[in-house]
């Protein structure tokens, strides 16, 4: 239960993930945007959005403690990268076998990527502000 409150925002967003990769067939709504520059987008955000708020959930297990030693560092970045871009591979892999509806998009795990890139750049920009600031 524990690990539940303490991850609770991204367990909220990896179900709503879930929901709009696998659950919700594209044909349920009417705007066509297969392919179109609203998806790459929406991709982007929603790993973006993922990443980030792993980040700030997993960062204040180890606090000031993870930005000084570099072992723990590497950690969480391995956790809050690599997390959410291999979800969102496995999230491609279910829509191809697990959906008669969806596939395999090369596209949208280059959108995945560079949301989790996007997510990266933000906390090396927010790391450096907290730095600053705890001085």
């Amino acid at each position: 239960m524990a690990l539940i409150n303490r991850f609770k925002y991204s367990i909220a967003i990896i179900l709503v993930i879930v929901y709009l990769s696998l659950i919700l067939n594209p044909g349920d709504y009417d705007v066509q945007t297969s392919r179109s520059l609203i998806e790459g987008a929406s991709h982007v955000v929603m790993y973006c959005a993922f990443a980030l708020i792993l980040w700030f959930e997993y960062m204040p297990l180890y606090g000031a403690y993870a930005l000084r030693h570099s072992v723990r560092r590497f950690k969480t970045w391995m956790v809050c990268f690599l997390l959410p871009f291999l979800f969102g591979f496995l999230m491609e892999l279910s829509q191809k076998y697990l959906t008669t509806y969806r596939g395999f998009e090369k596209a949208d795990i280059f959108y995945n990527l560079l949301g989790c890139v996007v997510a990266a750049a933000l906390a090396i920009i927010l790391i450096a502000f907290l730095r600053r600031r705890a001085r």
